[in-house]
């Protein structure tokens, strides 16, 4: 007989599997084994993108994304290559790109010209954005205030209700790890409790970030499901509510056919 969890479907939104130590046979296996359909493979340079493309070739549930994190800045003199990527293979986003002013991996103003070169790659080739933000959220919101047409993912969001208010848009949504299970309140907390379902997003961000259950292990897309219950939980909604909502949101949001 059938559970009702079985009919849950999630997407991890943001995953570097190329990161992870375990074997992607396991991963895979345990993912689907807890309700995950599919994962979005997020890259962090050229290197890692052409690996993400490669495991999406023998996996077509695994989508790739194309970009360049502030803390491999010295790609930004591979931009040009990085579109040639961009016109020969199929991305389902430009991600993750963004600001980190916390650990300044690189000058300020460095960051700004790979962000803002990404963001007009992501223009040309209409693909949505995973933005990477810490400390940075006045810097990040004046830049994308140039690239309106795209639609925008914070990736593990640690801002605010009033960051929320200044940029709430259809075409603008907000991703949540395991993190969230670690408290029952906090500014993260909140904004979580005033956004809509329509614009919540999943994601583990592993190998990093394991949900409080499974604290002190290698975090993998199997233990998204930690997290959808608990914005069920904060949301006083069913995992199903939760589950349906935030898997359309991703199918819509990523530019893949077959996400959908």
């Amino acid at each position: 007989m059938k559970s009702k969890k079985s009919t849950i479907q999630l997407i991890d939104t943001h995953a570097h599997l190329f990161l992870s130590s375990l074997p992607f046979a396991t991963l895979w296996q345990k993912a689907q084994e807890n309700h995950i359909t599919q994962i979005i493979n997020v890259a962090i340079n050229l290197e890692s993108s052409r690996q993400v493309l490669a495991l999406h070739q023998k996996y077509p549930e695994i989508k790739p994304t194309i970009g360049i994190h502030p803390s491999e800045y010295q790609d930004l003199s591979k931009i040009n290559e990085m579109e040639t990527m961009l016109q020969n293979h199929k991305f389902c986003a430009v991600g993750e790109i963004g600001l980190d002013y916390f650990k300044n991996y690189a000058p300020q103003a460095t960051q700004i010209t790979l962000f803002e070169k990404q963001l007009a790659l992501a223009d040309k080739y209409k693909l949505p954005v995973i933005i990477h933000n810490r400390h940075a959220d006045t810097d990040i919101l004046k830049i994308m205030a140039n690239f309106p047409k795209l639609k925008y993912v914070f990736h593990c969001f640690s801002s605010n209700q009033q960051f929320i208010e200044k940029i709430f848009h259809k075409n603008i949504f907000f991703s949540f790890t395991g993190l969230i299970t670690y408290s029952k309140k906090g500014k993260v907390l909140q904004a979580l409790k005033s956004l809509p379902l329509e614009n919540i997003m999943l994601e583990t961000d592993c190998p990093y970030l394991p949900p409080k259950k499974y604290q002190g292990l290698e975090n993998q897309p199997a233990y998204l499901l930690e997290t959808a219950l608990k914005i069920a939980e904060i949301k006083n909604l069913s995992l199903a509510q939760v589950a349906t909502q935030t898997t359309q949101n991703a199918q819509n949001f990523f530019s893949c056919p077959s996400c959908k």
